[in-house]
């Protein structure tokens, strides 16, 4: 608790009860803005015979604390690096070992359609698709980075941007990939996928909501 004394001096009032005009000091430090205002305006005391005037000032205001932000989420350290293990293993593979990636992940006969029927034509999708694999792993980096990364309002704003970019993914294979019918067979085991890789983030949110507000 704060408080603030002021002893001013006044002359006896005269015998004719002239009020007597008192402005208090201008240079004592006030430490609210309602002493400020009380203050600065001045006032009148039409009292006789005083000599001191004491003003005693309480200021029951608590002193500001400081906001302790919540600690970094583990959730959120662990999803990355799992999503980020994903993203650099399949962009390694399809960078070096596509022919045998997309035998496995689509079998023989789709893999060689896949493929091209020209040299050419060979050659350009191993470029485009070498270099899809080179994005997926620099993604999986970004991911290995963000991963690191502390602040609590950037972790939650990067969930909900992930949780978005599968779903438009998702949207994506359900209104063009699955009329490709080479691919017919392959895309609701992707679509569970990218369902699965939201859902993960999905869990980070409300594990990061549950401990904010418990």
């Amino acid at each position: 608790m704060l408080m603030i004394t002021l002893d001013v001096n006044y002359l006896e009032e005269e015998e004719d009860d002239e009020e007597v005009e008192i402005r208090l000091p201008s240079d004592i430090r006030l430490l609210t803005s309602s002493a400020a205002l009380f203050l600065g305006l001045g006032f009148c005391l039409p009292y006789r015979r005083i000599s001191t005037f004491t003003l005693h000032l309480y200021s029951s205001m608590a002193p500001p604390t400081s906001a302790t932000p919540p600690p970094p989420s583990s959730a959120f350290f662990a999803i990355c690096l799992l999503h980020s293990a994903v993203a650099t293993t399949c962009g390694a593979l399809m960078m070096f070992y596509l022919n045998e990636i997309s035998v496995f992940g689509h079998g023989p006969e789709t893999a060689r359609k896949l493929q091209g029927s020209t040299p050419h034509d060979q050659l350009l999708i191993q470029i485009s698709d070498s270099f899809a694999g080179l994005l997926l792993f620099a993604i999986g980096f970004l991911l290995f980075m963000v991963s690191f990364v502390k602040d609590h309002d950037f972790q939650n704003f990067f969930a909900k941007g992930c949780i978005l970019l599968h779903v438009f993914m998702a949207l994506w294979r359900i209104c063009f990939e699955r009329h490709l019918e080479d691919l017919a067979r392959d895309w609701p085991r992707q679509l569970v996928g990218d369902v699965v890789l939201s859902l993960s983030w999905l869990f980070f949110l409300v594990y990061s909501w549950r401990e904010k507000y418990d």
